[in-house]
């Protein structure tokens, strides 16, 4: 949420990922929209499923991100 897919990583170390919820927040001053679409692209490459959720909001974490958390991890439960 709002943090960027380290650089570092390699695509055999992303590929270690299997699913990934990728958020950031429409007024978010340090998670670029540009970075966000390269890092979905990055761990889609690498194999994981990748839910991005882009939020009204800034560079936090709140109630939406919860709940498409949430969802997320319902899948799982089922």
């Amino acid at each position: 949420v709002g943090g960027d897919v380290p650089p570092e990583l390699g695509r055999d170390q992303l590929a270690r990922i299997p699913t990934a919820l990728l958020a950031r927040g429409e007024r978010d001053e340090w998670y670029s929209p540009a970075k966000w679409t390269a890092d979905q692209a990055r761990l889609r490459e690498a194999g994981a499923f990748v839910r991005e959720f882009g939020f009204e909001g800034g560079h936090e974490w709140n109630a939406e991100v919860s709940r498409a958390a949430g969802d997320l991890l319902q899948r799982f439960k089922r």
